[in-house]
């Protein structure tokens, strides 16, 4: 015999009790946005859209709806969800995603190919990839006085990727919102060559060489890496 039940309060619990088991569903909705990745990958379609029009006017609802007598308590939703909005417990006991069999493949990071840029911490969902900068053009005493020169890049090598702009002032990107079809988040980078005193540094930083300076290269030697990327495994949801 199955039973099955749902509670709502701060969170929304779906259950189901059979016999020797008990399978809890736990949906924080207040962590969700509503990107319908569980929508799409629930196989018994118990999974809708909230209430869009009430959300929209700020009205505090769930983003998506869950048929608790639809659901299959299969933890496909949670395994899927970017922003671990779902739990699942199986007679009291927290069910890890990486156990999951169909649970998205974890991630893994090679630091050896990593060029330590603003994408990848820029989108993710849940805040768990960190970026420290170690240098910045300002930490840097030696400067060029009095010299003429020029700024350029080249559009069809840059790729967005904010390194220079992050190492220096003279340049600034312009975000824009992520979407899944495109998740790069800037839409275009500006030069303010009032800030520039030409020092040649940004086109060594640049991992595409799409930046191209007439100025005078300073001596100071950039070290191997200007910025260090780290990943919290604890928050996050191998979103992929």
């Amino acid at each position: 015999m199955i039973e099955r039940e749902i509670e709502v309060g701060e969170k929304i619990k779906c259950i189901q009790k059979t016999e020797g088991e008990l399978r809890e569903l736990v949906y924080d909705y207040k962590k969700c946005n509503g990107c319908a990745v569980c929508v799409f990958a629930c196989p018994v379609n118990a999974i809708e859209l909230g209430p869009v029009h009430e959300i929209a006017k700020g009205l505090e609802m769930p983003p998506v709806i869950i048929d608790h007598l639809k659901c299959a308590y299969c933890a496909i939703c949670y395994s899927f969800c970017p922003f671990n909005a779902f739990e699942f417990y199986v007679n009291g006991e927290k069910i890890e995603k990486s156990s999951l069999p169909l649970s998205p493949v974890r991630f893994t990071y090679k630091n050896e190919r990593c060029r330590k840029c603003t994408l990848c911490y820029k989108v993710c969902p849940t805040g768990a990839i960190k970026r420290e900068v170690l240098l910045r053009r300002q930490y840097i005493a030696e400067r060029n006085e009095g010299i003429k020169g020029s700024v350029k890049i080249d559009r069809e090598k840059c790729n967005f990727c904010g390194i220079c702009a992050e190492f220096c002032d003279v340049f600034r990107m312009v975000e824009k919102k992520v979407v899944p079809n495109d998740i790069v988040p800037y839409s275009d980078i500006l030069i303010d060559e009032t800030l520039c005193d030409y020092c040649k540094l940004c086109e060594e930083v640049c991992p595409e060489n799409a930046i191209e300076v007439e100025g005078k290269r300073i001596s100071f030697e950039l070290p191997e890496k200007i910025a260090n990327i780290t990943i919290d495994q604890e928050i996050c949801s191998n979103c992929g």
